[in-house]
């Protein structure tokens, strides 16, 4: 039997009815469908964007800037944190050399001090030597019972001798003599009335006073008048 071409177009089956392998590829439609006509430039055409979890590179929104505004160092940076640096530790180094040196000048200072103190008690007990020989001296006459006459020129020697040395230190005897009490140079131990003397006048001396320049050595422990 002969099968002609208008059957064939016509069902789309050969002599068997069976389908074409080209019937519908080529002869079955003669229009598109526009729905697969979208879902196929949908699928074709467009770049959806990509997820960065999905190991994509995103676009558009989801584009990733981080590295790109992170600042980096520049060499300008590098060189003036290095020079702050240095100026740093150059400061630190003088402050502790400082440190050091006022400590050493602290110590020499003490040290002076202890030997100045030492020195001038040296001299001081070197010009009381001969004092101490003169009191030797008299107790040794009064024990031998010696002339009494001897005794009391040694002990006239002693304060001689004493009360000259004290002068050359420039130690003076605080005056009491007709004074008025005064709380910086007495020390009053009591007061009494005295007819015809206003109160506050300095009446008896129980122990003389000395001072040394401006420094009250030991004040004058008088009596007052009430």
């Amino acid at each position: 039997m002969t099968t002609s071409g208008s059957d064939i177009i016509g069902n789309g089956t050969d002599g068997h009815g069976e389908a074409s392998a080209g019937s519908s590829s080529s002869f079955g439609r003669t229009k598109s469908d526009p729905a697969d006509a979208e879902t196929v430039s949908g699928s074709t055409s467009g770049n959806p964007p990509v997820s960065p979890e999905a190991g994509g590179t995103a676009t558009g929104e989801y584009a990733d800037t981080s590295e790109s505004q992170t600042p980096q160092p520049t060499d300008a940076g590098n060189d003036a944190l290095a020079e702050a640096l240095a100026e740093r530790d150059e400061y630190l180094d003088l402050a502790r050399r400082t440190q050091a040196d006022l400590e050493n000048l602290r110590k020499r200072a003490a040290r002076e001090r202890a030997e100045l103190r030492a020195k001038t008690i040296a001299d001081v007990i070197r010009d009381l030597l001969p004092v101490v020989d003169n009191i030797d001296r008299a107790l040794q006459s009064a024990q031998t019972g010696e002339d009494s006459g001897a005794l009391l020129e040694g002990i006239k020697m002693v304060h001689l001798e004493l009360h000259s040395y004290l002068d050359r230190l420039g130690l003076k005897v605080i005056e009491t003599e007709g004074a008025t009490f005064d709380p910086a140079l007495h020390e009053a131990i009591a007061s009494v009335p005295v007819d015809g003397v206003e109160a506050g006048q300095i009446h008896e001396v129980h122990q003389k006073g000395f001072q040394l320049d401006e420094i009250v050595v030991r004040p004058a422990r008088v009596v007052v008048t009430a």
